[in-house]
């Protein structure tokens, strides 16, 4: 994915063709004290930064101070940055100007330089977040500044995306009218390697591709004229320990009138110490087997069904199915990931939290903002709770009087809004969130398996956990550094991989403590359809 950098380049040669180049006659011996140009400064701070690319850096010239400082007030006129920067010094040649003030003259050009970067459009426009690198260089500038007033972000930001609405990097096929849809080809669609292969020949998935097909050719009647495909609410019970997962399904027809079913949703990446990720980071995917890409080599979606079986669905029409699949793509190709978490406070991991310049986001978040490109719209960044959790409610089936109030840690009912403004109540209350949502409504088509939550405990030395009489296979959901000590012929066990009744038989622990209790989900007794057997 690449945006086009012929225009600013050609700005910054035009500014550059009026400068007079620096009079000044170096001797030797200075020209080797000379200090790095205020562009080669620009390079170093943009090369440093994570997921930022230094090929664009180098598509500029080398320049001299003076042309790095025509060039800066040249973006500054250009993008009307509306005297945001005005009470703060810039670039200086006085012998006297503080070391302090030498460094915010450096993260002001590297900022700005990092706001109307290519990169940073691009997640401005279908993120409607900063890149990483953008917001690691504002974080630096305002604790260098004090978090001066002088520095207004918003403005910047204003003028940036006003004067530069980029082209859409994606192009949708143009769809065919959906029409009639026969079972062959449904199931064709459904059981394709991005979405659910491994049902294929399994009774439940024949039974899934029957119930879908009949809400499909209900929800024909509800077209409009403007509507050309279906979008598929897929609930997942117990992806996440007991949290539920939500993804995002389009059914149409391309140019050729092959029936299309794409897939989009934002994993959550467990946290890795060896590579020095301490906390959950989302990354957004084109399908679920995601295996390749989480820790221990699991994929969190498929092991849910592994336990639940297929998701409950949720179906309705609009007008622009065809832009899912390269709406995703557009956020697999520009590295996308951020700090998962319904706040800044969330720390499942005992780790760090999500950086304070980075905002976190959930499956929900990427979720609304991927339906309203469905329907022909954008969002930018909106906060979990509550505000994108309210909105897409009726999406996910949950009922209006559902998660309306809850108490705070002095016990005191709130509604959800008031309970919210306290980032700690939040996180709280989005694992109670997490867990419930799933099951809290009906469905189009509705999953068949409900989930229970149990404790265990194991003694230190003892082999075997003691599992509720009728569990045949399980997930633990405490975190995987909490369980350690626990092994499984002599491997270490991992939260949200699907383990079966002999093998926690077989499991050990010994650690430090005289014993182990640990939580785990499974299907609830008493359900008549068993485990899949994937």
């Amino acid at each position: 994915m690449q945006v086009n950098n012929k225009n600013r380049n050609e700005n910054i040669q035009g500014d550059k063709s009026q400068t007079k180049p620096d009079q000044k006659i170096e001797s030797s011996e200075d020209s080797k004290r000379k200090k790095p140009s205020l562009h080669q400064k620009e390079k170093k701070y943009l090369s440093a930064q994570p997921g930022t690319e230094q090929s664009h850096s180098e598509t500029l010239p080398p320049e001299s101070g003076k042309q790095a400082m025509n060039r800066f007030n040249m973006i500054n006129s250009h993008f009307q940055f509306k005297d945001a920067f005005t009470d703060v010094n810039v670039v200086s040649s006085t012998k006297d100007k503080s070391v302090k003030n030498e460094k915010i003259s450096e993260l002001e050009i590297a900022t700005k330089a990092a706001l109307e970067d290519d990169q940073n459009k691009e997640f401005q426009k279908h993120l409607g977040i900063r890149s990483p690198a953008a917001e690691k260089l504002i974080n630096q500038l305002k604790t260098e500044q004090g978090n001066s007033t002088h520095y207004n972000l918003d403005e910047i930001e204003q003028g940036i995306i006003e004067k530069n609405k980029i082209q859409e990097i994606f192009q949708g096929d143009t769809p065919q009218l959906l029409g009639r849809i026969s079972p062959q080809e449904l199931s064709d669609a459904v059981f394709g390697k991005k979405c659910f292969p491994q049902f294929s020949d399994k009774p439940e998935g024949a039974q899934f591709v029957a119930e879908l097909m009949d809400v499909i050719n209900q929800k024909m009647s509800q077209m409009k004229s403007t509507d050309k495909g279906m979008a598929l609410v897929f609930r997942f019970p117990g992806t996440y320990g007991a949290v539920g997962h939500v993804a995002l399904g389009s059914l149409w027809r391309n140019s050729q009138g092959r029936l299309q079913l794409d897939i989009s949703h934002q994993e959550s990446l467990a946290p890795q110490p060896e590579i020095k990720r301490n906390a959950y980071t989302g990354k957004i995917f084109d399908t679920f087997d995601t295996h390749e890409s989480y820790p221990g080599q699991i994929a969190p979606v498929i092991e849910s069904m592994k336990l639940f079986g297929l998701p409950s669905v949720n179906v309705f029409p609009v007008p622009h199915p065809e832009v899912l699949r390269p709406y995703t793509q557009a956020f697999m190709k520009i590295g996308h990931f951020t700090p998962y978490g319904a706040t800044h406070q969330w720390k499942p991991a005992k780790g760090n939290g999500a950086e304070s310049a980075i905002r976190p986001e959930t499956c929900f978040n990427v979720f609304y903002k991927t339906w309203n490109k469905l329907n022909g719209t954008h969002v930018n960044w909106e906060p979990t709770l509550p505000t994108v959790f309210l909105k897409i409610k009726p999406l996910l089936g949950i009922p209006a009087s559902a998660f309306t109030k809850f108490r705070d840690k002095k016990g005191n009912e709130q509604p959800l809004e008031e309970a919210c403004k306290d980032e700690s109540n939040a996180v709280a209350i989005f694992i109670k969130i997490g867990t419930e949502w799933v099951s809290s409504g009906s469905a189009d088509v509705n999953g068949k398996i409900p989930l229970k939550v149990s404790k265990a405990t194991i003694q230190n030395g003892v082999t075997g956990i003691p599992l509720n009489n009728g569990v045949r296979s399980f997930k633990f959901t405490d975190e995987t550094r909490a369980l350690q000590g626990l092994s499984l012929d002599g491997h270490a066990v991992i939260k949200d991989k699907v383990y079966t009744a002999d093998e926690a038989s077989r499991m050990k622990y010994v650690g430090n403590k005289d014993s182990m209790t640990m939580s785990y989900v499974a299907p609830m007794n008493g359900t008549k359809t068993g485990r899949a057997k994937l």
